[in-house]
């Protein structure tokens, strides 16, 4: 996820590092800036030229792993496969699955879902018909998404990432292992 021509990079990683595992430790409302800097040795001056917020760290962070996801799916034209797609969410945002915990428990999920809505309307709406109603559908698949990676994590992770990535592209085809509706 590094970025070589942004100085600050690795100052911000280090930041994000810090507030997320001040968030392991105990509240979220509790954590400081001094005791994010301090933790990420760095000067309060780097946090504010970087930061306008805690939240801001988490936002920037997802925003950053929502960007490298973007361009793996993008560069290995995963998006026109489902199940691939849904692979490759679960694969790498699981490896954040402590920081997706720590937000959950803040009460920030809506960060992540944010994040998980702007990148597939990233990845998708440019290239269909840019309707309400296919702004709609994208909301409603980023929605179900973002249910079913916090459940899986609530859950221990125990299934694989394989089985997550069929359970997800099935549904997204309409061909579930269980009817929702109906029958």
């Amino acid at each position: 996820m590094r970025k070589s021509k942004d100085p600050n990079h690795l100052a911000r990683e280090r930041l994000a590092a810090a507030l997320t595992e001040l968030m392991s430790e105990r509240d979220y409302a509790s954590i400081t800036i001094t005791e994010i800097t301090q933790r990420a040795g760095v000067s309060r001056m780097t946090y504010y030229r970087n930061y306008s917020s805690k939240e801001d760290i988490l936002r920037k962070f997802m925003d950053d792993v929502g960007e490298c996801i973007h361009a793996k799916i993008m560069e290995q034209g995963i998006h026109k496969d489902a199940y691939q797609y849904y692979y490759t969410l679960f694969e790498t945002l699981g490896q954040y699955s402590s920081l997706a915990s720590a937000a959950m428990e803040a009460g920030l999920g809506g960060l992540i879902l944010d994040c998980v809505s702007h990148n597939m309307d990233r990845t998708y709406l440019s290239r269909v018909e840019n309707t309400n109603v296919q702004k709609y559908l994208l909301h409603y698949h980023a929605g179900a998404f973002f249910h079913v990676f916090i459940e899986w994590i609530r859950g221990g992770m125990t299934e694989s990432c394989e089985q997550m990535a069929r359970l997800c592209a099935d549904a997204t085809s309409g061909k579930p292992d269980f009817p929702i509706f109906g029958e």
